[in-house]
């Protein structure tokens, strides 16, 4: 595969007929290629000014040399009277073909200053008008039809870049050495990698991740050839962004849907995606019991801070509210299905229309609660094994946490190194916290709202303490959105949610809390991007 520079078009350009040809370029040409989009180059001219220019597009081949390709989308014309081209009926400044021819020179005079033995290097321009469809009538003179693509050429760009280079090659030219095409790259690459700051690489992982989140959708067409099915996925493969669609279509169709869920800020997360959209109700499991029977007496004098009165009693009292007062839907879905007890499923069942649809989504690697995992759907599951929010790197370190399989895109960021830190005190915790906040938030700019902290305990049970003021820095307990604060949560409380950077806190495998692979498995993956883990020794 072509390597593209950046690997994915960006999200903040809003040409159209650039993304087109990124996208014909990345498909069409092989592994030997290696392309830069939006390249800058600065060379001297004969006088020795400096002279800066961007190239839409450089091409490079040790087989075939260079190739500069200028882009002009949208309606172009030419007038042969005036020599003037056009462009959506506005005048250019330059001509395109001049303007490649150009940038090729700028280049070569780059390189040359930098590298030697080029003199027998191809380097050649076209232009290329990917929204133009129909024959080319009239043409600049000077200017021969291997000199420029259209739209119909663009499935075809491999044998048209070559075509296109062949003409400019020397007689002499065979290969350019391995030695010297890696320099070629060592000269080049600085411009378009090594200056990218972090949080230039991040908005790049991104827009990976998106790509493979879109992929992973397509999952939602074999659900809807069932109407009971179980989804098993790893983190990271989109379970409640399926979960969301699948009730957005279904109610769409006019059937009323029960979202499910255990953990609040999911079910949080959740309606805010399907807020206005009539004919779905959105809750955790346990507030949908109460809001009927919430106001029984009995209920009412029990005391709530033991597990028995929401594991056993609410669920009980619910089963008998409903044999007196059934409550339909006609599709139930449950996201984070591990986190349901055997009790729950009994009302949830019983609240699903006989003919109705029945979603179970889940991850048996993350049953931190350790429940039975008896679902009252028996068929065998769809699997989600393609991780598609966490960097390679991420996913490489939650693999040894999980036996169940977890797939890797190959077009997947590689993202940043996982950071360690390891101390048994706590006041050497609490100080490397500070600097790690310290160069992400003042140094990178990353925006606090974009750094989560998790740990195992309270706040005031860590390395934090009783004081939240941490260097500059305010640490706010089970906030997700604090104004000049960073969030802390437990990892339990934000299971099912994700941010672009997490530091895991106090992690310590004697811990009950961090003492198995569940645990680690699950508040490792809420990182998308940058991870990092400040334990004890």
């Amino acid at each position: 595969m072509v390597r593209m520079i950046p690997s994915i078009y960006p999200l903040y350009e809003q040409n159209q007929a650039e993304s087109k040809v990124f996208a014909a370029i990345q498909k069409g040409l092989s592994d030997d290629y290696t392309v830069f989009h939006s390249f800058n180059v600065i060379a001297q001219n004969a006088r020795g000014t400096f002279i800066d220019g961007e190239i839409d597009f450089l091409i490079y081949s040790p087989k075939a040399g260079f190739l500069v390709l200028e882009v002009k989308g949208g309606v172009i014309e030419y007038d042969g009277g005036t020599g003037t081209w056009y462009q959506n009926n506005r005048p250019l400044k330059k001509c395109p073909f001049e303007q490649g021819e150009t940038a090729k020179h700028k280049l070569k005079t780059y390189l040359s200053h930098r590298i030697d033995h080029l003199d027998s290097v191809p380097f050649g321009y076209a232009v290329c008008f990917p929204n133009v469809h129909a024959p080319v009538s009239v043409m600049k003179p000077g200017v021969e039809a291997w000199m420029y693509l259209t739209g119909p050429d663009l499935p075809n760009i491999k044998n048209r870049v070559e075509e296109i280079l062949s003409k400019f090659a020397h007689a002499n030219f065979n290969t350019i050495r391995g030695d010297i095409s890696d320099h070629i790259k060592q000269v080049i690459m600085p411009h378009c990698e090594y200056g990218l700051t972090l949080q230039d690489r991040i908005g790049e992982y991104e827009e990976k991740l998106l790509a493979l989140t879109e992929n992973q959708l397509r999952m939602i067409d074999f659900i809807c050839l069932h109407r009971q099915a179980m989804i098993q996925g790893c983190a990271g493969s989109g379970k409640t962004i399926l979960a969301i669609k699948k009730a957005r279509e279904l109610a769409t169709e006019g059937k009323t849907v029960l979202l499910l869920s255990y953990n609040r800020m999911v079910n949080d997360k959740m309606a805010k995606s399907l807020e206005g959209v009539a004919g779905i109700r959105v809750s955790t499991y346990h507030d949908f019991c109460m809001d009927y029977i919430g106001q029984e007496q009995e209920i009412l004098n029990y005391p709530r801070d033991r597990e028995e009165f929401w594991n056993k009693t609410v669920p009980e009292y619910f089963d008998k509210f409903l044999k007196k007062n059934p409550v339909k839907y006609d599709a139930v879905i449950v996201d984070e299905g591990q986190d349901f007890a055997v009790e729950w499923w009994y009302n949830i069942v019983e609240m699903t229309q006989d003919d109705g649809h029945f979603y179970i989504f889940y991850d048996p690697s993350q049953n931190i609660f350790k429940r039975e995992l008896e679902f009252p759907i028996k068929s065998i599951p769809f699997m989600l094994k393609d991780n598609c929010r966490n960097t390679k790197k991420i996913c490489e370190e939650l693999v040894k946490h999980t036996s169940d399989e977890m797939k890797i895109d190959q077009n997947a960021p590689e993202g940043e190194d996982i950071i360690e830190f390891k101390s048994a005190q706590p006041d050497m915790r609490r100080r490397q916290l500070g600097k790690i906040l310290h160069k992400l938030i003042n140094r990178d700019n990353i925006a606090e709202a974009r750094v989560v902290i998790l740990g195992g305990h309270s706040m005031h049970k860590t390395c934090i303490g009783q004081n939240n003021q941490v260097g500059a820095f305010k640490i706010c307990e089970n906030q997700d959105a604090v104004k000049n604060g960073i969030s802390y949560y437990t990892y339990m409380k934000f299971k099912g949610c994700e941010a672009d950077v997490v530091i895991l806190l106090d992690v310590d495998t004697n811990d009950a809390r961090w003492a198995n692979d569940a645990a680690l498995y699950t508040a490792k993956s809420r990182a998308k991007h940058l991870l990092y883990i400040i334990g004890t020794k």
